[in-house]
């Protein structure tokens, strides 16, 4: 399995599944690929992104850039490559073009630049984007018999 968290951008979807880990690096997004575009579905809680607040659910991620590097287009990326681009060492820059759309229809483009750390809340379970391990246990039971 391929180990990411993107954002852990959480997050690899429709590609192949993704498994996130506790002790990896990134800016703390989850994202699914909608319209050949990564797609924010959640931010981790304590993460960069959530800490900056800036960024939220629903944002579209049209480019990311590293420290002074040029711009990258995620369009028509798989979702690993964008993990990928996202991901890095911990204490570096990464920058972020996202677009949103207003209540009026309008388009709101953004550029956040993120320190990335190290994320220790993973996101939940989820099977279409970056999800963690499962962690559910299974009850059994013996057959039941009839009372005599």
């Amino acid at each position: 399995m391929i180990l990411a968290h993107a954002v852990l951008l959480a997050a690899t979807v429709m590609a192949a599944p993704v498994k996130t880990d506790p002790a990896v690096v990134g800016v703390g997004i989850e994202i699914k690929i909608d319209n050949g575009y990564p797609v924010i579905v959640s931010l981790v809680p304590g993460g960069p992104a959530g800490k900056d607040g800036q960024l939220s659910i629903g944002d579209r991620i049209e480019g990311v850039a590293q420290g002074d590097e040029p711009w990258k287009s995620t369009y028509g990326l798989k979702l690993i490559d964008v993990v990928t681009l996202v991901r890095g060492k911990r204490g570096t820059k990464v920058s972020v073009r996202a677009t949103r759309m207003t209540d009026d229809g309008s388009r709101q483009q953004l550029i956040v630049e993120l320190t990335r750390d190290a994320l220790k809340t993973p996101p939940k379970k989820s099977t279409n984007w970056i999800s963690s391990p499962s962690t559910s246990r299974r009850q059994t039971k013996g057959p039941t018999r009839p009372a005599r």
